[in-house]
């Protein structure tokens, strides 16, 4: 264009930072801001929203909040992309009053937040349990005419769920319906894990069958959330069907899928179908890991069988799989229960030989039989 006499103006150099920003080349396109400057070509609103949001992604928050005030130098007013730039970046780095009063000031200068701006603030609210000002946040939307959308919902349920205020998540679930809005897979999946985690396994399970009416696709997480909370909540068969409805589909299965089951026929008492699963495991090709490990180890400490769970655990270590702090804490507690002192004070000494120290469990398990004098005070100083 140069060589041709063609005189670049804002439209030219707005598209080449615009291109650079893409790229992540900032500082090409912080260069070329400069340079048009010099050339008395003046920037406009588009020129700086372009930068402001690359420095935001960038984490430099310091450098795009320079160029919001080099704006408002230059007389240009900023627009919506450029106050939900900043409110996001500021969000992105737990500067949530920052990115509050970076809201305050759009909305005093006239400027209409839309959809974006606002859950970008929810979730950051949410974040951070700050679920009150989150829910605020929501009613200002609503009371503005500017309409939630399923990222607004879903955001605003998982904050719900995660400060346990489930049926709160669950009521905003419904009014999403009436609002002609479909929860997504991670919606649904968020209410299912929430119910689970308020002890109300009913809810949990009904959310998941509204799911699959509604046609809403469950992820692998889904379905692993729905077998843990069945197996915590000792329904078992429950979860053995979904589990063989799982294994027809195409789904592919990961280690975390058959821990959960492996776990939950433990605790069921039906150590021989988990260990079955068990040995099933490396011949589906799935790579076993100290969790399936302590898994199967603990089921037979469960059973008092000690031999298997000394077995397992020699096992665990020829096939390379390191044991962890729950490892050690199981078999201790196992042999203890089977009287076996001697057993676990040398798991005791390899434990700490290996920087681990003896969990809740353990520690109360041994006051315990301190105090009914199966035990004296040289083990727990040995724990300790």
């Amino acid at each position: 264009m140069e060589i041709k006499g063609i005189r670049a103006n804002v439209v030219t150099y707005n598209s080449l930072i615009s291109c650079l920003c893409n790229y992540g080349r900032w500082a090409d396109a912080s260069r070329l801001l400069t340079d048009m400057i010099e050339r008395r070509i003046n920037p406009n609103v588009v020129t700086f929203n372009a930068l402001i949001d690359a420095f935001v992604k960038e984490g430099k928050l310091l450098e795009a909040k320079n160029l919001y005030e080099e704006m408002i130098r230059r007389s240009l007013d900023p627009d919506v992309i450029t106050y939900s730039s900043l409110i996001n970046g500021f969000c992105m780095h737990d500067l949530l009053d920052k990115a509050k009063h970076m809201f305050e000031l759009m909305v005093t200068k006239d400027c209409i937040p839309n959809v974006v701006t606002y859950n970008t603030l929810i979730n950051g609210f949410c974040m951070h349990d700050r679920l009150n000002e989150a829910k605020q946040m929501f009613s200002l939307m609503v009371s503005k005419d500017c309409l939630p959308d399923e990222v607004t919902c879903s955001t605003l349920i998982k904050g719900f769920c995660k400060c346990k205020r489930v049926k709160d998540g669950m009521q905003l679930f419904q009014e999403m319906f009436q609002r002609g809005l479909v929860g997504d897979t991670v919606t649904y999946t968020t209410l299912i894990q929430g119910f689970f985690q308020a002890g109300d396994c009913d809810s949990a399970q009904m959310v998941f069958k509204q799911m699959v009416f509604d046609r809403v696709p469950a992820s692998l997480m889904t379905y692993n959330i729905l077998l843990n909370g069945l197996c915590n909540n000792g329904k078992l068969e429950t979860a053995l069907v979904v589990f063989k409805d799982m294994q027809k589909s195409e789904m592919e299965l990961n280690i975390i899928t058959y821990n959960t089951m492996i776990d939950g026929m433990c605790k069921a008492g039906r150590v021989g179908e988990a260990w079955d699963l068990f040995c099933s495991l490396t011949l589906k090709g799935l790579k076993l890991n100290v969790v399936t490990y302590t898994t199967m180890i603990s089921g037979f400490c469960r059973k008092s069988l000690m031999q298997e769970a000394d077995a397992l655990f020699r096992k665990m270590k020829e096939d390379g799989i390191l044991p962890n702090c729950a490892t050690y804490n199981t078999l201790i507690r196992g042999h203890l229960r089977d009287g076996d002192k001697a057993a676990s004070a040398e798991l005791i000494k390899e434990m700490r030989s290996c920087g681990f120290v003896g969990d809740a469990s353990t520690f109360g398990l041994v006051t315990n039989m301190l105090h009914d004098g199966r035990l004296d005070k040289s083990f727990l100083d040995m724990l300790s």
